[in-house]
């Protein structure tokens, strides 16, 4: 079974930004996406339209939240909004009143993000130079509090205002360890990224280095967070294996992801079954869902690597779907 894997973009608006609306919409479509905006006329309880809206969101991977006077103003708009943040999805906001300029770059944004805040403890600060290096020289700008820290500003601004950058246009990579789970000031910054009512949860990249979990976290209960598994890796390692999922992730990671998303919902493998270590999986298991797990992080870290290798298991049995998998996975500009 082969689904479509073109990019469907929901767009959270208010139906009285139609024309600023249909602007953004047409230029999405001149990208290659396909954007879905509409407004539920034809019902009139509210109950149904709210369970029809979040039926339509669950469907959905990536959404676009057309920021205006009129969509802050509504109450469908912000429902609308709290609810895709709280499912962790793909998201950008874009203020659909700015100039056709900003519009452009707001997508491009959208389709790439270029830039990191990393958060450790100091008691990690050799993985950290790591993957800072490694991040800069693969085109991607950092940012860390070592250097970035001068006397006469306040700390608490500092580091709150390059969060906040960072979860509005690229990247928060948290190093995940014992050390920072007792950290106040690491949690703080996890604090600060999750955003409020975890509103920016999909920009988080947890990056774990002892084996530590999301599910070890107090403050991530209830959010979905991709993370890495670095377990075991030499800091050269562990950093390369960020960089390759970050630039994964701004070239074939949309489309690989709304197929995975699709299939994911087939999947009924015990979790506890595909996560043993050391690998290989069991031969009853389905490798190509399987894979798709690995890929979006369900229950498991996210290892494209390791879904890539399942993903050609599967092909090699014939299955379509991993055959359509690993063609989109190639059109990564980095090579796997």
């Amino acid at each position: 079974m082969v689904i479509n894997n073109e990019i469907w973009v929901f767009l959270s608006h208010s139906h009285k930004d139609y024309e600023n609306v249909s602007i953004l919409r047409n230029l999405l479509e001149n990208e290659g996406y396909r954007p879905i905006m509409f407004y539920l006329k034809c019902l009139d309880d509210n109950s149904e339209i709210d369970n029809l809206i979040k039926r339509e969101i669950d469907c959905r991977a990536f959404f676009i939240l057309c920021d205006s006077k009129n969509s802050r103003l509504s109450t469908w708009v912000q429902e609308e909004e709290n609810y895709i943040k709280s499912k962790g999805r793909i998201y950008e906001i874009i203020d659909i009143e700015s100039d056709i300029d900003y519009l452009k770059a707001a997508i491009s944004r959208f389709k790439r993000r270029t830039s990191a805040f990393i958060s450790c403890s100091r008691h990690d600060s050799e993985i950290a130079n790591a993957i800072q290096h490694t991040l800069e020289m693969n085109g991607y700008t950092t940012w860390s509090d070592k250097g970035n820290l001068f006397s006469g500003f306040s700390f608490n601004d500092v580091i709150t205002n390059a969060i906040t950058k960072h979860s509005n246009e690229g990247f928060v990579i948290f190093l995940l360890s014992q050390h920072s789970l007792v950290s106040r000031w690491c949690i703080r910054e996890l604090n600060i990224a999750l955003g409020d009512r975890g509103t920016n949860a999909s920009s988080i990249l947890l990056v774990s280095l002892d084996g530590t979990k999301p599910q070890d976290v107090p403050e991530l209960e209830g959010f979905t967070i991709r993370w890495i598994d670095t377990t075991g890796c030499m800091p050269e390692e562990g950093a390369n294996k960020v960089v390759r999922f970050l630039d994964f992730y701004n070239t074939s990671y949309r489309q690989v992801y709304n197929l995975c998303w699709e299939l994911s919902k087939l999947d009924y493998d015990k979790v506890e079954d595909i996560q043993k270590i050391p690998y290989p999986l069991p031969d009853n298991i389905n490798r190509t869902l399987a894979g798709c797990r690995y890929i979006l992080g369900l229950d498991v870290p996210t290892d494209i690597e390791y879904a890539i290798s399942l993903f050609k298991e599967a092909a090699k049995q014939g299955d379509e779907d991993a055959i359509h998998l690993l063609s989109l996975c190639n059109h990564s500009e980095h090579q796997i």
